[in-house]
């Protein structure tokens, strides 16, 4: 069963902003649930994106890189990215 979110469709509209986005709550509310959908979302507006899950292990290790090689690879991995667990 999905449960249907009401801020999906303001976040949507942000896809189009050239600004970084962080969407912040308590553990276990859906956070994850809504990066899926606004890739998806983006991907249906004609946008190429990246998801970066940063519990997964190989995830992690793309992000353990000095700073400038972080910012070429972030910078050419699509028109968004997504980074899940960032804490990480």
């Amino acid at each position: 069963m999905e449960i249907s979110r009401g801020v999906l469709p303001r976040l949507v509209e942000e896809l189009k902003r050239l600004e970084i986005s962080i969407l912040l709550g308590p553990r276990q509310v859906g956070k994850s649930f809504l990066l899926r959908k606004l890739e998806a979302a983006a991907r249906i507006l004609g946008m190429t994106t990246s998801y970066f899950d940063l519990e997964l292990p190989h995830d992690l290790r793309l992000f353990n890189k000095p700073d400038e090689e972080l910012f070429q690879m972030l910078t050419n991995s699509g028109d968004v990215t997504f980074i899940d667990e960032f804490h990480y």
